[in-house]
């Protein structure tokens, strides 16, 4: 995983990855407690042991378990990877299905907006209209209004 992706991951996200790879290497640990006990058992065969040979085909099982421990850990730090990868790709996929949902909305709600300003701004029109009359009486009215103050 790189540092780039590491830093999108929440804290949530580090935490589990970190406790994960804590219990994997609290398991490691064991087994290469274990491991070295073997060995340390195996050593005491060996002192004993009449011929070098004999010690060497002991000692195969220490390796092999150390080899086998090695390529668990490997394994298990690739697949911690894929899933934290596609854990990503979910969330980004989620994350643009919400965008999209809002944007939706969003355009919805200008459309109610505009439509009911649309109506608002017509029926004032039409109240104005009919209190008033049309534009050409205004000006009537308002001519007339202002010569009958100019003759009283």
């Amino acid at each position: 995983m790189t540092d780039r992706e590491l830093k999108k991951l929440s804290r949530a996200e580090l935490l589990e990855m970190l406790i994960e790879q804590s219990e994997l290497c609290n398991k490691l640990q064991k087994k290469l407690d274990s491991a070295l006990k073997e060995a340390e058992k195996r050593e005491i065969t060996i002192n004993h042991a009449g011929t070098l040979s004999e010690a060497a085909i002991k000692l195969s099982g220490v390796f092999k378990a150390a080899d086998d421990a090695a390529s668990l850990y490997l394994e298990n730090i690739q697949r911690m990877e894929r899933e934290a990868e596609e854990l990503h790709a979910e969330k980004i996929k989620a994350a643009q299905k919400e965008a999209d949902e809002i944007l939706l909305l969003a355009n919805r709600k200008s459309a109610e907006i505009i439509e009911k300003a649309t109506r608002y701004a017509r029926e004032a029109m039409r109240q104005d209209d009919y209190f008033f009359g049309s534009d050409s009486a205004h000006a009537e009215s308002d001519a007339e209004g202002a010569n009958g103050a100019k003759k009283e």
